[in-house]
This record gives C-alpha cells, structure tokens and sequence, in this order.
C-alpha cells in the first residue's frame, strides 16, 4: 500500500509541474516588473516568505527561504538597501533584530501576484465552464488541507490578501 501512496504523489507531483508549465510564464510581464524593480527570484522568495510569517529574525528569514545565514544576511542588506526591508529592535529582545516588510514590498509583491494570477488565468483560457468550477473547489480544498498540515508553509494564508482571496474561492 506504501508504494501505491508513493507511486500516487509521485504522479499527483509530475501533473502539478505539467499544469504549471502550461499555464505561467506565458509573457515576459512578470520577469519585467522583477527586473524593474531590481529583485532576484530568490529575493521575492524571501520577501515572500517574510511577508507569510511577519516579523523575523535573520535566522528565521534565512530557514524560511532556505537560504544560509551569510547569503541571507547579503541578501537582507541589499533590500534593505531597495527600501524593501526594514530592521528594527526586537521589543522582546533588543538583542536581535526584526526584520519586516516596507509598504514598497507589499506593494512589489501585490503587482508580482497580480501578474501571476493574470498568466495563471490567460493559461486556465481553454478550459470550460465545469472544467474551471472543478478545478477551483478541488484548489481550494487542496490549499485548505496543506494549509493545516502545513502550519509555517507557503499555502498557508497569512496575509490578509490571500485570506480574503482564499475565503473569497472557498465559500
């Protein structure tokens, strides 16, 4: 039965990665407003994970984004630097550092998946009606269930944009 499990995600994993390459990546527009703004895909991963879990230290930015404490520290400074960090003293200990997001990197990352979920949706086009209400509440249970199972995870919705978006799909 394992193997059956094993053999079924492996698939499940193979069809998401087939799904996405249809559907992103389908202009230049989101790797535009990247290189308009000066960011690294690696850079919009961390300030996304940053912006799914709050405040963070160095450490917690660097786990998050699965990225070493040195290059995490670089890349902090630099974007820091952009005015799309910012550090602060810890109230709970002053010690160590916050690390935030400015209101210039929720708005970045705002325009990012804006633009995603323009591409996600020009890709989805050929789809019917049925076919795009399955895949909806079929997405919206997926993301619900890894959500839960994934606390600290990127499906989970943190920020208020993507509770609302999520609540918004559920319901």
């Amino acid at each position: 039965m394992a193997n059956r499990d094993h053999q079924e995600f492996l698939e499940a994993g193979v069809l998401l990665q087939r799904l996405l390459d249809l559907v992103s990546h389908r202009s230049p527009a989101l790797f535009r407003l990247m290189a308009d703004a000066g960011v690294t895909v690696q850079q919009v991963v961390m300030l996304s994970r940053i912006e799914q879990l709050g405040s963070v230290s160095l450490a917690q930015a660097a786990h998050g984004s699965q990225t070493s404490l040195p290059a995490a520290s670089q890349m902090i400074e630099r974007l820091v630097s952009q005015r799309l960090l910012r550090r602060a003293e810890d109230p709970s200990d002053r010690r160590r550092k916050a690390i935030s997001l400015t209101s210039a990197a929720e708005e970045l990352l705002r325009k990012l998946q804006d633009e995603r979920s323009r591409q996600f949706a020009v890709g989805l086009g050929p789809l019917n009606r049925k076919q795009r209400r399955k895949l909806i509440e079929l997405l919206s249970q997926v993301v619900v269930t890894l959500g839960k199972a994934h606390e600290d995870g990127p499906s989970r919705p943190n920020s208020r944009r993507q509770s609302f978006s999520l609540r918004r799909r559920v319901k």
